[in-house]
């Protein structure tokens, strides 16, 4: 019994000195608190440290890419545009430097629409380089601002074709509304050129400033369509705007033949879009505004200039009252002529099926119309300016076809 009691306290008589020991020891290797606060504080300055680091950095690349987007990267900024000048200046860098440069400007109407390989130019020294630098959604304008982005860009064409739709005309919002969805793809510059335009300018260059802050964000859609497109579901990507684009700057239409499905729900939202004007329309004084001045910069720099009616199908036109398109098409006539700029009217027949959607020309179209107008007006046209030396058909006066009327 003794030895069991022994066995039983002893490890109790053991384990308190061991204790002890442990807590005196503990208590003699716990650092001073001053020592503590010390190495506490340069966590706390490390931690700060990195975080405004981390902040600068994240401010350097925003203000770098800033700096691109208004400089020297113009196709990550606005990539329809950017691309665009991109291809035209590597097609004047690979032509004869003597050609005359010939610009298409408008709208997607003109950029399905004018196809200028199909117009059969001659590869010559002296024969027109014709590019077609027409962009989606560009109301006059998004086109008057195209023109001083060329200009800017130090190109100055010898002519330029602008497609002129009566409906066109008829687009009633300042600056900061027509821009809104799009302000990021605008420059510093841009919004000087748009202040005459604007009702509040201020609110106009808040867009701008607060999308080009954040770049990285803002145009994020722009940039991976560019690195990564794949990454995008297909109705966020923008690639389409130069992937798809031929070297003289046509676009073709996305199908060659929609199905018919296609067709029906194209033409139900060219409907839906233009409902507004088939009881009536009238040129805005805004519109005609920028139309006037893009003619009076075309002749301060020595650039002829035209205007083209695209073509529309015959059931596009029938949606209007009777007499409305008439008499859109009467006041386009009379305003060319107080301009006196010459007027190219849409008298080519062509057939419905050859419309995505009754104003969008499908490729077969696009070709044919492209040829007939080179043939009937601008040969002529650039022949009378003395751009065109030769031609293969003699001159029409221009003249003349500025007046008709339809």
């Amino acid at each position: 019994m003794n030895l069991t009691r022994v066995r039983q306290i002893a490890p109790q008589a053991s384990r308190g000195p061991v204790l002890r020991l442990v807590g005196v020891v503990g208590d003699n290797l716990a650092p001073p608190a001053d020592v503590r606060r010390k190495k506490q504080c340069a966590r706390v300055q490390k931690a700060r440290s990195a975080l405004k680091w981390t902040l600068l950095a994240l401010l350097g690349f925003h203000l770098g890419l800033a700096a691109l987007l208004e400089t020297v990267c113009p196709h990550w900024r606005d990539p329809e545009f950017g691309h665009r000048l991109q291809q035209l200046q590597r097609l004047q860098l690979l032509t004869e430097p003597r050609r005359p440069l010939v610009l298409i400007l408008g709208t997607s109407r003109a950029q399905n629409g004018l196809q200028p390989a199909a117009m059969e130019f001659e590869q010559q020294p002296c024969s027109p380089l014709v590019f077609n630098f027409a962009q989606t959604g560009s109301p006059p304008l998004k086109v008057l601002l195209t023109f001083r982005r060329l200009i800017d860009a130090g190109i100055v064409p010898d002519a330029i074709v602008v497609e002129v739709l009566p409906l066109w005309l008829a687009i009633d919002a300042p600056a900061e509304v027509v821009f809104a969805s799009s302000v990021e793809r605008l420059t510093w510059r841009d919004l000087t050129y748009l202040a005459p335009y604007c009702h509040n300018q201020q609110r106009l260059q808040r867009q701008w400033l607060r999308r080009r802050l954040t770049p990285w964000w803002t145009q994020r859609s722009v940039l991976k369509s560019h690195w990564c497109p794949r990454w995008l579901p297909w109705n966020e990507r923008v690639d389409p705007f130069w992937t798809g684009m031929m070297a003289d700057g046509f676009m073709p239409f996305l199908y060659a033949e929609p199905t018919e499905d296609f067709r029906q729900r194209a033409q139900a939202h060219a409907r839906l879009e233009y409902a507004y004007a088939f009881q009536g329309f009238r040129f805005t004084s805004g519109c005609l505004s920028a139309v006037a001045e893009l003619v009076s910069l075309c002749r301060q720099h020595g650039v002829a200039v035209a205007f083209v009616e695209p073509p529309t199908a015959g059931q596009f036109r029938s949606w209007f009252a009777p007499g409305v398109w008439e008499h859109g098409r009467q006041q386009l006539f009379n305003l060319a002529q107080q301009w006196n700029v010459p007027l190219f009217p849409a008298e080519l027949p062509l057939e419905d099926h050859e419309f995505a959607d009754g104003h969008h020309l499908l490729r077969s179209g696009a070709a044919r119309y492209s040829r007939w107008l080179a043939e009937r007006y601008l040969r002529p046209w650039l022949q009378a300016e003395g751009i065109l030396t030769s031609a293969s058909s003699p001159p029409v006066p221009v003249t003349t076809q500025k007046l008709r009327h339809p």
